[in-house]
Parts: structure tokens; sequence; C-alpha cells
């Protein structure tokens, strides 16, 4: 792949009911809240979940340091016995009707929730976190490429990418939509927070070979009581 034009973008963090959880802070730390055992979760994803605690521990997202990898399991083993569990879609539900009350997720996935619920907050941890974003291409072969240019463009007119973030509640990254935003959206702390907190952040990349040091790690984690 030559060329790509990003599209919507993501970071994961922290959401919390903020009638429920008490002095709460922007921290992967507060995955150790023995008060909220049983009321918290963490993504069902090896590189997230392993990746916050490399983050808090001051380690890249995409170290492949066997030293560093050991530490981090340590830690999502300690974190463990504070979840209810790892999982990738009920956390939103779950946040939403009070089941949880702090969970690891996606902006765009706790923005959607807020709307049913908002006691709900949305934070970055302090130590950083993962920002992802995808991307739109053009085969090489393709029979329409004209149109496909034309439709790329199409979703980057300001006024439609702001349409499509505050319908899908993921930020296009065009700076231009961003005053064309609703007022809720502008002022939520949680709707750009993938364009403000790049520099504590870090994109997943794949590792290759390298990718079994994670796996291996991660069975570990699942393993662990």
């Amino acid at each position: 792949m030559h060329h790509s034009v990003p599209y919507m973008m993501t970071i994961s963090g922290l959401a919390y009911l903020g009638s429920k959880v008490t002095d709460f802070r922007p921290s992967w730390t507060m995955l150790d809240r023995a008060d909220l055992a049983g009321r918290m979760t963490m993504l069902a994803d090896m590189r997230e979940t392993i990746g916050g605690a490399l983050k808090l521990l001051g380690y890249s997202l995409n170290t492949t340091d066997e030293g560093e990898l050991v530490a981090a399991r340590d830690v999502v083993i300690r974190w463990k016995k504070n979840l209810a569990k790892f999982e990738n879609e009920q956390y939103k539900t779950g946040l939403a009707s009070g089941e949880f009350f702090l969970v690891h997720g996606y902006s765009g996935d706790i923005l959607q929730v807020q709307e049913e619920n908002d006691d709900i907050v949305f934070a970055v941890p302090a130590e950083g976190t993962s920002i992802a974003c995808d991307d739109l291409v053009i085969l090489k072969g393709s029979r329409q490429a004209d149109l496909a240019h034309r439709f790329i463009n199409f979703l980057h007119e300001p006024s439609v990418a702001a349409e499509n973030t505050e319908f899908i509640s993921y930020l296009c990254p065009n700076s231009a939509s961003y005053s064309l935003l609703s007022e809720e959206t502008r002022t939520n702390p949680g709707a750009l927070s993938a364009a403000g907190g790049a520099a504590r952040c870090e994109v997943i990349v794949d590792l290759g070979a390298a990718n079994a040091a994670y796996s291996k790690v991660w069975d570990e984690i699942k393993a662990a009581r």
C-alpha cells in the first residue's frame, strides 16, 4: 500500500460512572482499586490490555523486550483479580446499565452509550494508551478509481465529516470539521480525545514473529488465578 486517507480515529481509555467511582484519577492505576472489584472490565485484546500495563510501566506498546513483557504480564494478572471479565462488546451496555462501574474501552463506543446514560465519563490515562485510525484506500486495479476518489473527497467535506462524527461517535480527523460539530460534542472531554491525546499515545503495529511473545504472555494471563 502506497497511499491512504484517514477516515475515523479512536483512542482506548477508561470510562466510568461518575456517581459510582469516587476519587477517579485518569490513570491505569484505577484498575488496582479493590473497592471496584467485580465491577470493572478490560478488553479481551492482548495488545490493548498488555499495552495498558506497558504504558503504566513507562514502556512502549510495541516493545519486544522479554523483561518488559513479563513485568506487564504481572501487572495484568494483578488487575485480573479485580475484573469481572475481559471482553470487547458487553462492556458498553454493561456500563450504561450500571452492571459495571469502570471499563477499558474505545472512545467511540463510550460516546455512543453516553446517549443512554449521561453519568458516563471517558478519560485518557495520563501514562498513555493506544490510538488507531481506519483508513480509506483504492485498489490498484479498481475499475472506478475516479469515482472512489470523489467518494473519499465527499467524506472529507467538513460538513459530511462532522455529520459522520456525530452519527457514529468516532472522530473524523478533519480539523476543518471540528467547528461544525454540535456544542455537546465539542465540549465532551472524550469526543476530541483522539485529536488531542496523540502525544501520550502510540499506534499498535504488527510485530510479525514477535507477536508470538505477546500470545505467550496473554495465555499466561488467561491461565492465572
